[in-house]
């Protein structure tokens, strides 16, 4: 019965040692993808912005070119002046 005792406390420590290691692992993935999500933040606030201006300048290009309605252009307008 002592043999018995033994294994199962062994196959008892296994387990309770595999399920730390997985929830470790989930934890670790965790806190990847919340690294990632900082990074893309920071990017993102830290990112020089392109000048208005410019930004009209460009759709008003493309507006020229045709790849853009005066329709178009003009929505795209107002929302960059509404963002300013």
């Amino acid at each position: 019965m002592a043999l018995f005792d033994k294994l199962k406390k062994v196959a008892n420590d296994v387990v309770e040692k595999t399920n730390a290691f997985v929830e470790e692992q989930k934890l670790e993935e965790q806190l990847t993808g919340l690294t990632d999500d900082l990074q893309k933040a920071w990017t993102n606030v830290t990112a020089p912005k392109e000048d208005v201006a410019d930004q009209i300048e460009k759709l008003a290009k493309l507006k020229e070119s045709g790849a853009l309605t005066e329709e178009e252009f003009n929505q795209k307008k107002e929302e960059l002046l509404a963002k300013k």
